[in-house]
């Protein structure tokens, strides 16, 4: 009899994981595309940490990239930043921009994938997960390729504003001394840009849908206790249970506090440069549409951007004091 319950056990574990990994397999083989993952998409717990040779050079490669971007618009700054307030705001915003991406990618291979030696932070979370009784809804899988479309479409136009920024206004990054506008340098500027932005918009959403995750399971740890009710008998469980969920909050929390810290010290100055900038460039002025149509797309997609990550951590935390509340 224990063994058929052991077994039955097992059969619903691998089941929950097989589900679960279902929902958040498109993020990560998005992310794997574009450099950000490297190892088992699948999250199965019998398939070992990836060691291909391959897999990890391409992640080094992209990761280069972004940082090369880095030093292109922080020495671009350097040498002609201070020579007129418009070119140093225009560098000042790539550069904060291509920290914040490089940045995004290198936690990404740090937290995410599954290592040898010890299981990633993110697998700790996502194990976590596997251990609640939730059964989370199947709407999640058109969420998570709704919101992987929206970013892959932000990076997508983000990077055609740039070539024809490039092409047809003759500014760019890669335009400025030291690089002097080498075809090489702009090329590399260009491509590298387009990763950039993916790693900007697909760690945030993985954000976004772990976040939803942990909503759900305090969502059915809510509708348990309004059910059963809170008397003497399971009161002790119930409190139990949402330890064990505020647990899978805090194991979330080091997957991602390094992202939301970037996301707020950085994007926050973006915001206001480019809220300056679009200010001061009317229609009126020399400034070409281009120019203002990029300025104003970037400052919608910060907004958005920022709006998303606080709403989605505030919506968790109201959701776990809302739980201990019932649960007291």
């Amino acid at each position: 009899m224990n063994e058929t319950q052991s077994n039955e056990s097992r059969r619903k574990t691998k089941d929950n994981r097989k589900d679960l990994s279902c929902k958040i397999r498109p993020i990560l083989r998005l992310m794997k595309l574009f450099g950000e993952y490297y190892g088992d998409i699948s999250m199965d717990e019998e398939v070992q940490s990836d060691s291909s040779f391959f897999s990890r050079f391409y992640c080094g490669m992209v990761l280069i990239g972004q940082w090369f971007l880095v030093v292109q618009a922080s020495t671009s700054l350097f040498f002609e930043g201070l020579r007129e307030m418009k070119t140093f705001y225009f560098l000042l915003i790539f550069t904060i921009w291509y920290v914040q991406c490089a940045a995004f990618t290198t936690i990404c291979l740090i937290n995410l994938p599954k290592r040898q030696a010890k299981s990633s932070r993110f697998r700790r979370f996502f194990d976590s997960l596997l251990s609640t009784t939730s059964d989370f809804n199947e709407k999640m899988v058109h969420k998570v390729y709704l919101v992987s479309t929206v970013a892959c479409a932000f990076a997508f136009f983000n990077t055609i504003l740039l070539f024809m920024l490039d092409f047809y206004e003759n500014v760019s990054v890669a335009r400025f001394r030291p690089w002097n506008g080498l075809i090489a340098f702009r090329w590399i500027h260009l491509t590298f840009s387009g990763f950039g932005a993916l790693a900007w918009g697909l760690a945030c959403t993985l954000f976004y849908v772990s976040c939803e995750f942990l909503v759900q399971i305090f969502d059915n740890l809510a509708k348990n206790i309004s059910t059963d009710g809170p008397n003497v008998s399971n009161i002790r469980s119930l409190r139990l249970e949402h330890g064990k969920l505020c647990e899978t909050v805090t194991l979330a929390d080091r997957v991602f506090s390094p992202l939301i810290l970037l996301t707020v010290i950085l994007d926050i100055p973006l915001m206001c440069i480019n809220f300056h900038q679009l200010v001061r460039s009317p229609f009126s002025s020399k400034e070409s549409i281009i120019s203002i149509a990029n300025v104003s797309y970037w400052c919608i997609g910060l907004t958005v951007k920022l709006a998303v990550v606080m709403w989605s951590g505030v919506k968790v935390n109201e959701k776990v004091s809302y739980a201990c509340d019932l649960a007291i």
